[in-house]
């Protein structure tokens, strides 16, 4: 049993093993999935989030033109601030988590493009001019113009990139957790089955033992072979143990009991003879008066035997017919 119960530990380590290894794994996709997702939706996020820095830092602008706010330009300042953090984390996130050096490239050259035109050009904000020199016909203003519509445009393109890898991903992640569970459910049957089996097992072998016991108990009672020992190291292996150590004193002590009563029956064997030799009637009798046994010579004489007298007394004799009493009374005088 215990080699059998070894290899069912194998063969359900194996199984959990690889289970184990198995669920590892769509774990690890999962998670790299997911990762990527976030990282995904990061990347259009922080896109669109530079656009909106962007348009709302050239509407803070020109309103600083129109009306020379104060407010006006720390707004412009703050939202170009923003999306110099923001131009810094998309730049991080391709190249370290997308692994897209490329693009982070092209934005940060964009970016740099747009801060040069815009200092270049004849619209920065310590240039005391209008509103109206933004749209005036000269280089250095278009040059702004371009680098402000290529990074949108850019921007545009990484967000519908992001958005197409993001739902990609949506589908890859679902199929993962659909696998994942299959795997869990898969570990759980497997588990519940062998848990079954081997249960089964295990009472079909305690129950089979017990019943081995139960009829070495029997042929224990009927003095005949016990069945053969079935070696184990748990409870029931000790329990036929130490029941096959009580049954072998039995039988010593068995043998030892018929040992002496076969000394005892020698002994009454030889006592017999010299009874049996004796020239006179003898009758033995017990400390009650039973008797417990006849010579030859009374056996011969009384024509009788011990079952006569059948564990009653001596007084038994006198009911005798005539004729033997006569001769025994003949024979005392």
């Amino acid at each position: 049993m215990s080699a059998k119960l070894t290899l069912s530990h194998k063969l359900w380590l194996a199984v959990n093993v690889y289970l184990y290894s198995e669920t590892q794994s769509q774990v690890k996709t999962l998670e790299r999935q997911v990762e990527e997702l976030d990282a995904r939706r990061a990347e259009a996020s922080t896109a669109n989030s530079i656009i909106t820095n962007e348009v709302f830092a050239l509407q803070g602008l020109m309103q600083y033109k129109m009306f020379h706010s104060q407010k006006d330009k720390q707004e412009y300042e703050l939202y170009m601030e923003r999306m110099a953090k923001d131009v810094e984390e998309l730049e991080s996130l391709l190249t370290k988590k997308l692994n897209n050096p490329a693009d982070a490239s092209k934005i940060h050259f964009l970016y740099a493009e747009l801060l040069h035109s815009l200092k270049e050009s004849d619209f920065r904000p310590d240039k005391e001019n209008q509103f109206g020199s933004f749209f005036e016909d000269l280089e250095r203003n278009q040059r702004v113009k371009r680098a402000m519509l290529a990074l949108i445009e850019t921007l545009r393109g990484i967000d519908r990139k992001a958005k197409v890898a993001v739902e990609t991903g949506v589908i890859a992640e679902n199929a993962s957790r659909s696998k994942l569970r299959n795997v869990f459910d898969l570990a759980l049957l497997i588990n519940s089955l062998i848990s079954v089996i081997f249960a089964v097992y295990v009472t079909q072998t305690i129950v089979r033992r017990v019943r081995s016991i139960q009829e070495n108990y029997k042929r224990l009672a009927d003095h005949q072979p016990l069945l053969p020992t079935a070696k184990s190291e748990d409870e029931l292996g000790e329990l036929d143990e130490s029941f096959r150590a009580m049954a072998e004193n039995l039988e010593t002590g068995r043998q030892a009991q018929l040992e002496m009563m076969q000394q005892v029956a020698k002994s009454r064997d030889s006592l017999q003879t010299v009874i049996d030799a004796l020239p006179s009637a003898l009758f033995i009798t017990d400390s009650e008066g039973r008797v417990e046994s006849v010579n030859k010579f009374a056996r011969d004489f009384f024509n009788i035997d011990l079952n006569y007298f059948h564990e009653e007394k001596l007084s038994k004799l006198f009911q005798l017919n005539q004729e033997i009493r006569t001769n025994f009374i003949t024979m005392l005088a």
